[in-house]
């Protein structure tokens, strides 16, 4: 896997595909479509808890397009070092770690969530460069 996909990214790029509209998102996931998306659990759980009862279905068919990185031993106590080493929310250390662990770079549209975390790779799908 090449990318952890953050909400931010997963949720462009759904309502993109809803809507039929290629916008940055989808731009980047078809320029880069030899590349690996995966998600962590946060980033699912939030993104099927914002679907309505009558989206729930097509959001479900939608993530499993994303492999998601479970929690183990190793994934847990990175996260709270991660969490107790910088003063971010909890969802952004327990991406941080996966990123850490699995050698991945965060995929998002708002780069300075992740500004205090050294050491990982952050990319833009809204640049205009990636």
């Amino acid at each position: 896997m090449d990318y952890l996909a953050d909400i931010d990214f997963v949720e462009s790029l759904l309502k993109e595909s809803l809507d039929g509209n290629v916008g940055p998102a989808r731009r980047f996931a078809e320029a880069n479509s030899r590349s690996s998306f995966a998600v962590s659990v946060p980033t699912s759980i939030r993104l099927l808890a914002s679907a309505g009862a009558d989206d729930e279905e097509i959001v479900e068919r939608f993530m499993n397009a994303f492999p998601v990185i479970s929690f183990d031993q190793s994934l847990m106590a990175r996260t709270a070092a991660v969490f107790r080493a910088h003063d971010i929310p909890l969802e952004t250390a327990i991406e941080g770690a996966i990123a850490i662990i699995h050698e991945l770079k965060i995929l998002t549209g708002t780069p300075s969530r992740y500004k205090a975390l050294p050491g990982i790779t952050i990319t833009n799908f809204r640049d205009e460069d990636s």
